[in-house]
């Protein structure tokens, strides 16, 4: 299918009415073209997740990240200020880090191993040997080059787009049902790497939405807790965001408070200025593209997830937990515990897509009805649309 006939295909699906909504075909998975006009129009023109600011706590503290051929560096500055910087060297095009294997650090300034230029960590040029000789040599111009970055909830946010719209714009709604809730001064407690897959980005954001599967993959751990019926969700209307309130079963309610469920917790407390509902739930949001958290009474899931290729994609989950959880004697302990379960669900997740993206090159591959209970994959379908159409 010729890039053209797959925007056809995503513009008639997302243009459908519920109630006749399809999923979209195979082939709009698999094709590289489409995945670079992906990279062109949604890539280099959205926000994307890089870290929480906690993880970059220091003066000189930086971090490595690659986004769509893009190498990156987040960095807090001296003065205690976040960029976002090329890794590319403003002289001969070498990556500041290429002689180095961690991907995070602290440094008072950074060096090409190339030629020794060095920079600060706003990305302003140090020094440059020997370029006395040189009439084009100007060091205010030969710093590292920036780009967009926004922090909303304790989460760093970049854009490769120099005139990409406020992050506020993207999130405002979803700000609404969080209400009271503020994990700006949550830390990330432990990552669990689970690196490259083999799996289309979209593919994994679908299923990432949607509630519906948790009978099939998840039966012995989702489903029972959180029945795929009963989940409600909301959207924005502008197709940036998705929400899903995933209410705690009756069968593994922790008790009944103001009227509502109680969700079990895993910590002592849960983290302050829960709504009953927010006692009640795990909450799943979501922003377009790639950005996704599970957010729980007592801790929450961040789906670190980027795109490398048009039929792979990297991911680590990041346990957050609320500064009452580091009090806790027997945080590691339930450290554990809680990614035991989440490693379990996520290899659930992983057997079930790596599965789905085997099949996407057969002929059989059209895409079938959606659900109701698909609406989220619609929604997706319109975002895409929007964006690439």
């Amino acid at each position: 299918m010729t890039v053209d006939r797959a925007l056809d295909v995503l513009q008639e699906r997302a243009a459908r009415p519920l109630d006749r909504a399809r999923a979209l075909p195979g082939s709009c998975y698999t094709s590289a073209d489409l995945y670079d006009l992906e990279v062109a129009r949604i890539f280099r023109k959205e926000w994307m997740c890089v870290a929480r600011i906690d993880q970059l706590e220091q003066p000189g503290d930086w971090m490595a990240r690659d986004l769509v051929g893009e190498p990156l560096l987040i960095t807090r500055d001296a003065g205690g200020a976040l960029h976002a910087l090329s890794r590319v060297c403003s002289h001969r095009m070498q990556d500041v880090l290429n002689d180095r294997d961690e991907r995070r650090g602290n440094a008072a300034r950074l060096a090409c191993p190339y030629h020794s230029w060095s920079y600060r960590l706003d990305g302003s040029l140090i020094g440059a040997p020997d370029m006395k000789g040189s009439s084009t040599f100007d060091p205010g111009s030969c710093g590292l080059a920036s780009f967009p970055l926004e922090v909303w909830q304790g989460f760093v946010f970049v854009s490769l787009d120099p005139d990409v719209e406020p992050l506020s714009s993207r999130v405002a709604g979803l700000e609404a049902v969080l209400g009271a809730v503020d994990f700006s001064t949550w830390r990330v407690a432990r990552t669990l790497p689970w690196g490259e897959q083999p799996v289309n980005w979209k593919v994994v954001i679908e299923n990432g939405v949607e509630c519906y599967h948790h009978m099939g993959p998840h039966a012995s751990t989702l489903e029972p807790a959180f029945p795929h019926a009963s989940v409600d969700v909301e959207v924005s209307r502008d197709d940036h965001w998705i929400a899903g309130h995933m209410v705690i079963s009756e069968a593994f309610a922790d008790g009944d408070a103001n009227g509502n469920r109680r969700h079990p917790l895993f910590f002592t407390d849960a983290a302050p200025d829960l709504s009953p509902l927010q006692r009640s739930e795990t909450l799943i949001a979501s922003v377009f593209p790639m950005f996704s958290i599970a957010l729980s009474p007592d801790f929450m899931t961040w789906f670190d997830w980027y795109p490398t290729g048009p039929a792979s994609h990297h991911v680590d989950l990041h346990l957050v937990v609320p500064p009452n959880a580091y009090a806790q004697p027997d945080r590691e302990q339930v450290l554990d515990e809680i990614a035991a379960l989440l490693n379990a669900i996520q290899a659930e997740d992983v057997h079930n897509n790596i599965g789905v993206q085997r099949s996407l090159g057969s002929s059989a591959a059209t895409g079938g009805p959606l659900s109701r209970l698909e609406y989220p994959l619609w929604r997706f379908q319109r975002y895409l649309a929007s964006r690439l159409a």
